[in-house]
């Protein structure tokens, strides 16, 4: 497993990071610019604690996972790029608790 990426809220408190996972060794030629699976994993900046791996029933593309923490730094809004069809998946995901408050399919 390796970083590809982080995200740090806007009040310093929590951050999410991309983990490439690579079931396979050595990982891919292209390495980590080859959209290989990944986790996205939230923590908690002030403890050093991994507070939850966020899914939404997958693993996400590297390439494809998208980001924003509102301004209050309350929830996190992923974008899921793995287009099933013509869908696209939008999560919300409480940053307190990691809990997955709510997904659209687009």
């Amino acid at each position: 497993m390796r970083s590809a990426g982080a995200l740090i809220s806007p009040n310093g408190q929590r951050a999410v990071v991309v983990a490439a996972v690579w079931t396979e060794y050595p990982e891919p030629a292209g390495g980590l610019g080859s959209g290989g699976e990944g986790l996205l994993e939230l923590w908690n900046l002030a403890t050093g604690n991994r507070l939850a791996i966020l899914n939404q029933g997958g693993k996400w593309e590297i390439q494809g996972a998208h980001m924003i923490f509102t301004p209050d730094s309350r929830m996190l809004l992923t974008f899921d790029g793995e287009i099933q069809g013509s869908c696209i998946s939008i999560a919300v995901w409480d940053t307190t608790t990691g809990a997955l408050l709510r997904k659209v399919r687009l």
